[in-house]
């Protein structure tokens, strides 16, 4: 049977032992990025996502790669304890924004006002959810962590 166990995160290294592999970016509607190794003579996209793991390997400059992009943002409402995002719904992922309050809520607006990007509020995929358990818990936070690890949501 397929393993779905990321490596150890004190591998320095754990993105040699991940399952990836080549794709058509025109096709695939999940994380991938573009090789550097064959950047312009073959054009070569690879996508971690795609095989139901975590791309450790990609090093980024994130905030100026959004600009002028929307973020897709899972919020997850919280019941207590943790300072993070609240909805007066009192329900995850739902929106508007005008609902929403709280540090986490601040941050993804701060950082959308400075690098310049929009913050779309979005649900993870239902059928992720069983996936998900099989590396955290069962929370909603969990659950949007899983998703964006895959690049279904891109913050949580």
């Amino acid at each position: 049977s397929e393993s779905l166990t990321p490596a150890t995160i004190d591998c320095d290294r754990s993105w040699c032992k991940r399952s990836w592999c080549w794709v058509d970016s025109s096709d695939c509607n999940v994380l991938n990025r573009q090789s550097l190794i064959f950047a312009g003579s073959y054009n070569r996209f690879f996508s971690y996502a795609t095989c139901w793991d975590m791309d450790a390997f990609t090093q980024d400059n994130r905030l100026g790669s959004l600009n002028g992009r929307t973020l897709r943002v899972g919020f997850t409402s919280n019941s207590g304890g943790w300072q993070g995002a609240y909805s007066s719904a009192k329900k995850s992922f739902e929106g508007p924004a005008s609902l929403w309050s709280g540090p986490i809520v601040e941050l993804a607006i701060e950082a959308a006002r400075v690098g310049h990007f929009w913050i779309q509020l979005t649900e993870p995929p239902e059928f992720l959810r069983n996936f998900s358990r099989r590396f955290f818990g069962s929370s909603a936070f969990d659950f949007c962590l899983y998703s964006a690890s895959l690049g279904f949501v891109d913050m949580c």
